[in-house]
């Protein structure tokens, strides 16, 4: 998902959090779409600082929209009054979303949200009354939206079990994140404590050597625990853990490898998992030829000349 043409950060941030809640990682969640913004965005400026900064979701929306007001200011002092107006309106409804999402909009702020907006339209004598009905149509439709995703926050909330799975470490029963992106199983602290306190085992830390990171921080390893067996219904496998420092906010993470192993994941080169669509190679057209793949065939071109130079 990437952001519309002139669309305003928090609300393309809003959309994200929309859809992140059909995803499988709402307890990084906050995590996940920073680094999604920081892919996707074109304004370089804001991602560098970001990154340096290390800035929290809530920060880079904050500063985000306080670079975006300074661009629209700047379109005011050049005569385009009415950006600025339809902004400040904006701000408003999602401030107050950020801030109240237990209460709903009543009467009385929307009467303040409209005297606002005459206010700043009276230094406009050329401004006819269909903009102020224009602007109070566009602020309804921003409530009503702001109102269905705190609705979807509180259904997907109860959803826990879609995201887990249950495995057995050892002879300790733990519910753990399937993680494709994540090279290896990753516990943190407390969490390796409760286990040590429910295992007949005696798991001990040793040294590790493995460094992890997010996009923007380096993750403090305290140390890793090996020749663990892990299994489910079907079939086991020997593994480790990484411990990280701290807290991870989600259960313990279970890699690509490990999954793998396990027989939790598979990859379909017919995507036959979803079912067909308009969009899929029609039977009209020829099947895949290993032997006459575009990429491969400039692979192979480009081997050539190199080796008779």
């Amino acid at each position: 998902m990437k952001p519309f043409r002139d669309e305003y950060t928090v609300t393309y941030v809003m959309r994200l959090r929309e859809k992140a809640h059909e995803c499988e990682f709402e307890a990084t969640c906050d995590e996940r779409i920073l680094e999604h913004c920081i892919q996707t965005i074109t304004n370089q400026d804001l991602i560098k600082r970001a990154i340096s900064k290390g800035w929290n979701l809530d920060k880079f929306v904050e500063e985000a929209g306080q670079m975006e007001d300074t661009c629209l200011q700047m379109k005011d002092m050049k005569g385009d009054h009415r950006d600025i107006v339809c902004r400040a309106e904006k701000r408003n409804s999602e401030s107050y979303d950020s801030h109240q999402q237990s209460s709903s909009v009543n009467y009385e702020n929307r009467q303040n949200v409209k005297k606002t907006i005459e206010e700043a339209y009276k230094t406009d004598s050329n401004t006819d009354t269909s903009d102020y009905e224009e602007d109070e149509d566009y602020f309804e439709q921003t409530i009503k939206h702001l109102k269905k995703i705190r609705r979807v926050k509180t259904i997907q909330g109860t959803r826990d079990i879609e995201k887990t799975v249950t495995v057995r470490i050892d002879d300790v029963d733990v519910k753990v994140e399937p993680d494709s992106g994540a090279d290896v199983n990753v516990m943190d602290e407390n969490q390796f404590e409760k286990f040590q306190r429910k295992t007949y085992g005696k798991p001990v830390l040793e040294k590790s050597k493995i460094k992890l990171s997010t996009l923007q921080n380096s993750l403090p390893i305290k140390g890793e625990f090996t020749r663990l067996s892990l299994r489910n219904k079907t079939c086991g496998t020997e593994t480790r853990f990484i411990v990280v420092k701290g807290k991870i906010n989600s259960p313990p993470l279970i890699s690509k490898s490990t999954l793998i192993e396990l027989g939790m994941i598979q990859i379909r080169t017919d995507g036959s998992f979803v079912k067909t669509n308009q969009l899929r190679i029609p039977d009209s057209e020829p099947p895949f030829n290993s032997e006459e793949l575009a990429i491969d065939r400039d692979l192979n071109t480009t081997k050539s000349h190199q080796d008779a130079k």
